[in-house]
């Protein structure tokens, strides 16, 4: 069963701090969702202001409603945001999420992903008890298959088979930790 927490529950890592989606966060977000290289592999449309702000309201009720959890990355040194990272897609049944994430072009191969993922990965195992974490990604996007690969998710074939655009489907369960 999924524990989902009561509050949010900030967290931390070497070089990051992941922190709850505000309001404070629409002119960053505005930012990467009208940034062309962060849309390039996820089809996403050029957002407006009024779009972004109903973004962020909406990511803090999915909380609230325990539908999300959508934690902003800080640069710990520099107190800069830099991305996002969530769960989302919560299957109760099957204690299934989908893992999202995205950082700004400029921050993007220098590991940072990778230690949010860790911490987010640990989190969802150990503190939502989630049995499986699902993400896609483009077939293109070498650095977002690589970033799943090093933490043993696993490719599903058969969803590529049923998909007609450039989306893999990856799966990390339990029990391959």
């Amino acid at each position: 069963m999924i524990v989902f927490p009561k509050d949010f529950l900030n967290l931390e890592t070497e070089r990051l701090i992941l922190n709850e989606i505000s309001m404070n966060d629409v002119d960053f977000l505005f930012e990467i969702r009208n940034n062309d290289a962060n849309n390039k592999f996820i089809g996403r449309k050029k957002s407006s202001l009024v779009e972004v702000k109903q973004f962020v309201i909406d990511r803090i009720s999915d909380f609230k409603e325990k539908k999300g959890i959508t934690w902003m990355i800080y640069n710990k040194e520099t107190k800069q945001n830099i991305g996002s990272i969530c769960y989302w897609n919560f299957n109760f049944e099957t204690n299934t999420a989908e893992m999202g994430y995205e950082l700004t072009p400029e921050f993007q191969g220098k590991g940072f992903m990778q230690e949010a993922l860790s911490k987010v990965i640990n989190f969802g195992f150990n503190r939502l008890n989630l049995q499986i974490i699902e993400a896609f990604t483009d077939k293109n996007n070498k650095p977002s298959i690589n970033a799943l690969l090093k933490y043993n998710f696993i490719q599903n074939a058969e969803f590529e088979l049923n998909n007609e655009k450039n989306l893999m489907m990856f799966k990390l369960t339990s029990t391959q930790l």
